[in-house]
């Protein structure tokens, strides 16, 4: 059994509460004035500070903007991309400059313990170390990294290695193991004649979530990080965000008509929670004749988080800026609340969580790009950016 949900206008709005503390300082006058304390005083002293003491958050971001392009083809075409940290009220700071000649930098991930970068340059993964700002070259492939993705605990990579485009003495696919800690790798799975898989999710249960794309619609598959074995899922559909474990998914059930869209001129109407893996439905989140875009699952998977608006009914109205309305479902009860802050819910969800959300200059505009931090705004003249990962440090 599943929950269908809906959304009216005038559901309970609802908004989280923050916390906070006081910083107490040790009382020293009993050392000062030599009065005799117990022998465990000042270990009980200690005990208290650290209890009530508040150890300040820093909030951090990577982003990523890219600084050269090159043109396609040739022994000269490739990239370069600039990898920066912004640090609480600090200005940026550059960590590194990656790409070059017949380097592509196509994805940046961030490891799970929030300390390094990986890169994937297709001809080469690298990582960066960012508190050193190291780069250290870890990977080439057979042809090329056509996907790559963290285990769970950070240890492990799980790589896609064929060439993109087919052709030539050796279409082969692979996918390899990596240990980070070794350095070294073995390939669990040669194939021929298969297209390349795009890796998006290692599970707990040792599943590697992978999708075919197929234009909008994609092929889910998993692969068994232990034998490389494949299967293929009952799920061929249009996907949306996939929860952090892995376990659950959004797939677009519904369309409504959205001329603002320039490509299809739809947008998803509704959407169906599976278990990527099953297909499984565990709910239906139905915008009642609305735009609506799932954006995150809590932790165990009980909620999700989504937003709707009205689609805009003149293209003239297309560059202005949507109204959304947030609500939670709850997949278990089938309960859904209107909110009034996403942001308190997703900290809620993500202790890494810090709101920063890019902003990408209108079609046809000469404006900026620009990334949002709170009160803050980072414009980056740049074609492209991106934020990589972000956190909090604590001073």
């Amino acid at each position: 059994m599943y929950y269908y949900f809906s959304h009216t206008k005038n559901s309970e709005m609802n908004g989280n509460g923050g916390y906070g503390g006081d910083v107490v300082e040790k009382d020293l006058d009993h050392i000062a004035k030599g009065v005799a304390v117990e022998e465990n005083s000042a270990d009980l002293d200690d005990e208290l500070q650290q209890k009530n003491t508040v150890t300040e958050k820093i909030p951090v971001i990577i982003y990523v903007t890219q600084i050269s392009e090159q043109e396609p083809g040739g022994i000269d075409s490739g990239s370069v991309m600039r990898i920066f940290r912004k640090t609480g009220a600090e200005d940026p700071e550059a960590l590194a400059d990656v790409g070059g000649v017949g380097e592509y930098p196509s994805d940046f991930l961030m490891s799970p313990d929030n300390r390094f970068v990986l890169i994937n340059l297709v001809s080469k993964l690298q990582v960066l170390d960012i508190a050193t700002k190291k780069l250290t070259d870890v990977f080439v492939p057979k042809r090329e990294v056509c996907s790559v993705i963290f285990s769970p605990d950070g240890k492990q990579l799980m790589i896609w290695d064929q060439k993109n485009a087919f052709g030539g003495d050796d279409d082969k696919s692979r996918v390899h193991i990596f240990d980070l800690t070794t350095r070294t790798g073995r390939i669990i799975r040669e194939g021929d004649d298969e297209k390349p898989l795009n890796l998006l999710s290692w599970r707990s249960d040792g599943k590697v979530v992978a999708e075919e794309v197929k234009g909008s619609v994609s092929r889910l598959w998993f692969i068994d990080a232990k034998s490389g074995h494949m299967t293929k899922t009952p799920v061929n559909d249009e996907i949306g965000p996939i929860s952090s474990d892995g376990m659950l998914m959004a797939v677009v059930k519904s369309k409504v008509t959205d001329i603002c869209d320039g490509v299809f001129g739809e947008s998803p109407g509704a959407y169906k929670i599976i278990n990527p893996v099953s297909g499984e439905v565990s709910g239906v989140i139905d915008g009642k004749g609305e735009s609506i875009f799932v954006i995150a699952f809590s932790p165990d998977g009980s909620e999700v988080l989504y937003r709707v608006a009205k689609p805009w009914d003149k293209e003239s109205l297309c560059n202005q800026t949507q109204k959304w309305r947030y609500y939670k479902a709850n997949l278990t009860s089938g309960d859904t609340v209107a909110l009034d802050n996403k942001s308190e819910t997703l900290k809620s969800w993500n202790r890494d969580y810090v709101g920063a959300e890019v902003v990408y200059r209108k079609y046809g505009s000469d404006g900026p790009n620009k990334i949002i931090l709170g009160d803050e705004t980072i414009e980056t003249t740049n074609s492209w950016c991106d934020v990589i990962g972000e956190y909090y440090s604590e001073k």
